[in-house]
Formats: C-alpha cells, structure tokens, sequence
C-alpha cells in the first residue's frame, strides 16, 4: 500500500446552508446547515498497487464503521459510514478504467463525480425522516464533490500505476 499524507481541508470554506428537495415529487426545499461533523477535515488519494485501486479517502471528526456501496458507474465503489451515510472514500478500479496516468487521472475524477451524482440521485428519491443517512447522502456528497473539485491535483497527483 502506497498511502499518501493527508491534505487538511479548512472546513470552515465548505459550512454554507445548502438547499435540498424533501423527495423527488415534493414541493418542498429546505436549507440545511451542514454540521462539523458532515463536514471532511482532511482528504487524501493514493494507488493501491496490489488491489489495483485509487482510493480516495475523507477524514472527519469521529470515525465509523464503513459499508461498500455502488451506486454507479460500476467502476467506483462508494465507501460511506454505516450509521451516518457520510462519504468516507471511494475506490477505483483501475484496470476496469484501462487507462494511464494522466488519462486515469481525468477519467477517475469523472468517475467519481458521476458517482456522487448518482447516490444523489438515489437519497433524493427518499423521504427525509429523522436519523436517516439518506439525508446526510443529500448533504454530506455536496460538500464531498466541491473537496475533490477543489482538491483535484492533489488528491489524484502522484504515481497512479505503471500500466495493464
């Protein structure tokens, strides 16, 4: 394993209210405030050379147990906390993308774009009740997706793989 450093994200760029649709036929928004706690503190991205996997990985405030979800495409597979539904990483497969340095770079940063969009798409779907990690989906994969915009080369710099 290839782990990289953390790069410290100022939490405080990322806290604005955010508005959300209650479900997919409502006519409701709400705002939310984003706690803290939803919010990465660091985030870092590395080449996991013996799984052949770029992970991408989000640190908070407190840690939790994680699940595996794939909410599309089938290349990345989501890593979110089994409690919270927060967006803790991703992983993706590098030899399903085929592709090279660079090219992976840009092509695993649309990847996963496309992935948060999808578990988007599928909390949005879902009604908000309370303690539930789909809300947290809806808000927490905002924050999740303006991180890696803003973090892009960092987070994908570096030796990914030398080729297939």
């Amino acid at each position: 394993m290839n782990e990289r450093p953390w790069i410290r994200v100022d939490q405080g760029k990322y806290d604005e209210p955010r508005e959300i649709g209650m479900s997919a036929s409502a006519d409701v928004e709400l705002d939310v405030f984003i706690s803290p706690f939803d919010i990465p503190k660091a985030v870092r991205g590395y080449y996991e050379r013996k799984r052949e996997r770029f992970v991408i990985d989000f640190k908070y405030i407190t840690d939790e147990p994680r699940k595996y979800e794939n909410f599309g495409p089938a290349e990345v597979t989501a890593v979110v906390g089994k409690k919270t539904g927060r967006i803790l990483g991703f992983e993706i497969d590098v030899k399903a993308i085929g592709a090279e340095s660079v090219a992976l770079r840009v092509h695993a940063a649309n990847q996963v774009h496309e992935a948060i969009e999808a578990a988007r798409k599928v909390a949005s779907r879902r009604p908000i009740t309370p303690n539930d990690p789909w809300g947290q989906v809806r808000v927490n994969s905002y924050v999740a997706d303006r991180i890696l915009q803003d973090f892009r080369d960092e987070v994908f710099a570096g030796e990914v793989f030398t080729g297939t």
